[in-house]
């Protein structure tokens, strides 16, 4: 089988050929063009000369929105070779000539665009590091060890412990004085509570002490009354 750029070339089927279209004025596809009738003569060849015109168009579109994609190049060198071949002398020689300026265009369009994309291309490399230097394991010593002090050598590291000893003692100092803050909110409520407990019984002491009293005075003025009718009743006898 034949290829034309990375594209298998089968025997068209008769009549898919665009031929004797050289006068055929290039137009738009319409939905009309979706529908399956019999065509011949020119009809058929203004049809297929607007598929290709349509198929033209897209593939600019296309080569306009992948231009600077690291894929461009694989992506669109078969189809430069297709739309090389449109401008082949057979092709041109059956095409109306607004289509050949049409291919003609979108071939050096396509070029210039392929021709950048090589030359934008570089080799692949390993990433330049810095050399690092050998880690040493020979023991270092200190004349004024210090227990609280961090002797690490990787001072990103010893910073970090650094922040998780200072986080440790603030987060101990934040518990301290919440406890202390809660502890204080325990003592207040006590003392409100005992405060209005005391307040309650004072007031209800006065209010039993104000009852007794009314009902002593009630039960003097009783007996004050009944006494008054016994010596009534002792005087009407004699």
């Amino acid at each position: 089988m034949a290829h034309l750029g990375g594209f298998p070339v089968h025997e068209p089927v008769s009549g898919t050929r665009i031929s004797k279209a050289k006068s055929v004025e290039v137009r738009k596809l319409a939905p009309s063009d979706c529908t399956e009738s019999e065509l011949s003569g020119k009809e058929a060849a203004r049809t297929k000369v607007a598929i290709l015109g349509t198929t033209l168009q897209i593939l600019e579109a296309a080569s306009d929105l992948w231009t600077g994609k690291l894929a461009f190049f694989e992506t669109f060198e078969p189809v430069q070779k297709a739309v090389a071949h449109l401008r082949s002398k057979a092709c041109r020689a059956e095409f109306p000539e607004a289509l050949n300026e049409r291919v003609g265009r979108l071939q050096a369009k396509m070029e210039r665009a392929l021709r950048v994309a090589h030359m934008a291309r570089r080799t692949l490399e390993l990433h330049h590091h810095r050399p690092l230097a050998i880690r040493m394991a020979i023991p270092k010593f200190e004349d004024t060890f210090d227990p609280h002090k961090h002797y690490d050598p990787d001072r990103e590291r010893a910073e970090l412990a650094k922040l998780r000893k200072e986080h440790k003692k603030e987060r101990k100092g934040a518990v301290r004085e919440l406890r202390k803050d809660a502890q204080f909110m325990a003592r207040e409520k006590l003392r409100a509570k005992k405060e209005k407990d005391t307040a309650y019984e004072k007031k209800f002491k006065r209010l039993v002490a104000e009852i007794q009293s009314e009902e002593g005075r009630e039960s003097n003025a009783y007996e004050r009354e009944k006494d008054m009718r016994k010596r009534a009743a002792k005087s009407g006898r004699r």
